[in-house]
C-alpha cells in the first residue's frame, strides 16, 4: 500500500471557501520512480508545482512546513475523484490490463459489479465486453446463441416426431380388433355383443358382423369403453395368472397412445397382429413390426424432446454463469485498485487529508 499524507497549514476558517482558485492546466504528475502521469485534469484546482510537492511530502514525514493548501469548496471534490480515478487507471495499466475502461455505458457496468451481474444475466456476454473480456464474450454469447437454436431445433424435430407417432397408431390401431382378442383371451364370460354400443349393436344386426375399420371416428363409435375396461380388469394373465395391469384409455389421450406399443397385451389392436405367429405371452421379438415401428417412434421423439429441455437447461446455466463471472471479475478489479481519502485534525488542530491506494 502506497500511504500519502498531507498537512495543510491554514486552519478550518468560514472563509476558506471562498479561497482563490487558480486557473486551469494539464498537469504531469511525477510519481516517486519518476514516471509521469500525463492528461490530468485537476478542474482548476491544484498547480503543477504543487500536487508535486504533495506527492513528494511522503518522503519527508517529518516536515513542519506543508507546502499544499487544500482549498475548501464544491469543486474540490470533483478534483479529488477525478485524481483518485486517474491513479486507479494508471494501475490497472501497470497491472497489464487496459490503461482505461470503456466510456460511457460500458465503464458504468465495469466498474458497477451489480450492474456487470444485471447486464449478463440479462444478455450473457455483455458484462463481460465491458470487462473488455473478450474471449468470454465470445463463449457465453456463442453459448446462448447454439442453445436457443438447438432448444427450438430439437422441439419442433420432437413434436413433428410425436404426431406422426400418434398418425401411425390412428392408422394403424383399432380398439375393435383389440376387443375381439379381449373376447378369445379372457377366461369371463364375454362376446363381444356386450362391449358394443347400440351403434355397434346396429352393425352386428345389419352385417351378422363386426369388423375393424382402423378408421379412429367409426371404430370407436361402436365400443363402449367403459364395459370395455370392466372385462380388462377382470382377465387374468395366462402368464402370471394376475388381472392385466392396464386398460384402453380415451381416445386421443397421451396414454391412449402410448399402451397400444408399450404392454404385449396391447399388441392384438395392430393392423399386422397376426395370432398364428404372435403371441401376447411372450417378447419383444414376438410383436408385429407394427408395434415395434411405433415403440421406435416414441423413442425418437422422445430423445429430441429430451435433448431440447437440456438445451433449455443449458440456457439457464448460462445465464447464471455469465452474471456471476461478470460481477466477481468487476468486484475483483475494485479491490485490485482502490482509492480510500481520509481527513481528520492533527494533534495541533491543523486538517490533515490521507490517501491510501490499493494494488
Amino acid at each position: 500500500m502506497l500511504l500519502l499524507s498531507v498537512a495543510c497549514l491554514t486552519a478550518l476558517l468560514p472563509a476558506a471557501a471562498n479561497a482563490q482558485h487558480f486557473t486551469g492546466n494539464q498537469a504531469g504528475i511525477h510519481t516517486l520512480s519518476g514516471n509521469t502521469l500525463p492528461g490530468l485534469s485537476l478542474a482548476s484546482q491544484l498547480t503543477s508545482g504543487e500536487l508535486d510537492t504533495w506527492l513528494r511530502m511522503h518522503e519527508d514525514a517529518e516536515a513542519s512546513t506543508p507546502a499544499l493548501q487544500l482549498r475548501y469548496n464544491a469543486q474540490a471534490d470533483r478534483a479529488w475523484n477525478e485524481f483518485g480515478l486517474h491513479l486507479r487507471e494508471q494501475a490497472a495499466f501497470a497491472a497489464g490490463e487496459t490503461a482505461r475502461a470503456p466510456r460511457g455505458i460500458m465503464r458504468t457496468i465495469s466498474e458497477t459489479p451489480g450492474l456487470a451481474f444485471l447486464s449478463s444475466a440479462l444478455v450473457p456476454g455483455l458484462g463481460q465486453a465491458a470487462n473488455q473480456q473478450w474471449w468470454k464474450t465470445a463463449l457465453f454469447a456463442g453459448i446462448e446463441i447454439s442453445s436457443i437454436y438447438l432448444m427450438i431445433d430439437y422441439r419442433r424435430t420432437g413434436d413433428r416426431k410425436q404426431q406422426q407417432y400418434n398418425d401411425f397408431a390412428d392408422a394403424h390401431w383399432s380398439v375393435v380388433q383389440y376387443a375381439q382378442f379381449l373376447v378369445q383371451y379372457t377366461q369371463l364370460d364375454m362376446r363381444l355383443e356386450d362391449v358394443l354400443t347400440p351403434e355397434g349393436r346396429q352393425v352386428l344386426l345389419d352385417n351378422g358382423f363386426v369388423r375393424a375399420t382402423f378408421n379412429t371416428e367409426i371404430d370407436w363409435a361402436m365400443i363402449d369403453l367403459a364395459r370395455l375396461n370392466e372385462f380388462e380388469f377382470g382377465t387374468l394373465s395366462r402368464v402370471t395368472g394376475r388381472p392385466l395391469s392396464h386398460v384402453v384409455n380415451p381416445y386421443g389421450s397421451q396414454q391412449y397412445y402410448e399402451l397400444p406399443s408399450k404392454y404385449f397385451q396391447f399388441a392384438p389392436g395392430w393392423r399386422d397382429w397376426n395370432r398364428d405367429i404372435s403371441i401376447i405371452d411372450g417378447g419383444v421379438a414376438d410383436m408385429p413390426p407394427s408395434w415395434r415401428y411405433h415403440a421406435a417412434l416414441e423413442e425418437e421423439f422422445n430423445d429430441a424432446l429430451r435433448f431440447s429441455g437440456a438445451m433449455g437447461m443449458l440456457l439457464i446455466a448460462n445465464h447464471v454463469f455469465a452474471a456471476f463471472d461478470a460481477f466477481f471479475v468487476s468486484q475483483l478489479r475494485m479491490h485490485r485498485s482502490q482509492l480510500e481519502t481520509t481527513a481528520a485534525l492533527t494533534a495541533g488542530g491543523r486538517p490533515s487529508v490521507q490517501l491510501s491506494l490499493n494494488f
